[in-house]
């Protein structure tokens, strides 16, 4: 899951807007997603195609002219410069971040999750995002040292605006992304020993 986030962060630093989807939806509606939030691209891994027999879904987005591009091939194509630029800029993130974006208006879309129910779509604005996160911070005490245990898909704005909060405050997060597998997470938690 990690790479779910790192490419969250990686499209919000590219000026883009990342569209979180729920693959849990049937082909027609995710179509009907990705043409109502104006979506051309979608990122995902060959993993997550296979472990959640999604090859079907696939290639109906293809066949309505939605690119797939797998995670796994970007990370083969990755140059040793680019890796090392990265590098570098981790020692100094926000002198990176403020030479690659231009200022960025709070009130404009910061992501676009999808709702199962009402097949719509619902746009968060960085000014959401931070007013979710500090009434949790509000609410919950938690330190560095804790780990957080989300077995949500990052499609549901809770688990999404849950990890970026843990995140951003430096604590620990274990994303459980596969739904599928929910009979499995008492088992995780026990092994990881979760404190929140």
């Amino acid at each position: 899951m990690f790479e779910t986030v790192a490419l969250f962060f990686g499209i919000e630093l590219s000026g883009n807007i990342p569209v979180m989807m729920d693959y849990s939806l049937d082909c027609s509606d995710l179509t009907l997603s990705c043409s109502n939030s104006n979506t051309k691209i979608i990122y995902t891994s060959k993993k997550l195609v296979k472990l959640e027999n999604l090859q079907k879904t696939i290639e109906h987005l293809q066949d309505n002219n939605i690119q797939i591009i797998y995670l796994e091939e970007l990370e083969k194509n990755l140059s040793a410069f680019s890796i090392f630029k990265c590098y570098l800029a981790s020692f100094i993130p926000n002198l990176y971040y403020s030479i690659l974006t231009s200022a960025v208006n709070d009130t404009e879309p910061a992501l676009v999750v999808f709702t199962k129910r009402e097949r719509k779509s619902i746009a968060l604005s960085h000014r959401n995002l931070q007013a979710s996160r500090y009434q949790l911070l509000s609410k919950i005490h938690f330190t560095r040292h804790d780990l957080a245990f989300i077995p949500l898909s990052l499609s549901s704005a809770f688990a999404l605006s849950t990890t970026l909060t843990m995140l951003l405050n430096g604590t620990g997060v274990f994303l459980q992304n596969v739904t599928t597998h929910y009979k499995g997470i008492p088992e995780l938690v026990y092994d990881i020993s979760p404190t929140i």
